[in-house]
């Protein structure tokens, strides 16, 4: 079935997650949501909270990929910058749960030291 024949109300569900290996360094992780796709990308190593954006279901439909996870993935690794010839490998989502709290213990240093600035 072509996507562009697919009513994005119908197409989608709130909440699919995806966890990927991009090159040797860097996870990117997606999650669906109403309006597109958010994305969060962490450093393997330290699983430091990186970059994060969100990709709208119209960017996703007007890709010529057809499969609409695909589709989602290859806009939100061009949007981030990475060479088209970066390899990329689906992880286990359980490897999320370290960078979750990583990226709220990044949150909480930023408070503090913008709350020491004030």
């Amino acid at each position: 079935m072509d996507k562009d024949f697919i009513p994005v109300d119908s197409a989608v569900v709130s909440g699919v997650e995806e966890l990927l290996l991009i090159g040797t360094t860097e996870y990117l992780h997606l999650t669906e949501r109403h309006y597109g796709v958010d994305y969060v990308v962490y450093e393997k190593e330290t699983g430091e909270w990186l970059h994060e954006g969100a990709i709208s279901w119209e960017e996703i439909f007007e890709s010529p990929i057809v499969n609409v996870s695909s589709a989602a993935i290859c806009c939100a690794v061009n949007e981030i910058g990475y060479d088209y010839m970066t390899p990329i490998k689906a992880i286990p989502l359980e490897l999320l749960s370290q960078f979750e709290t990583s990226k709220q213990e990044q949150l909480n240093y930023y408070q503090r030291t913008a709350a020491k600035c004030v």
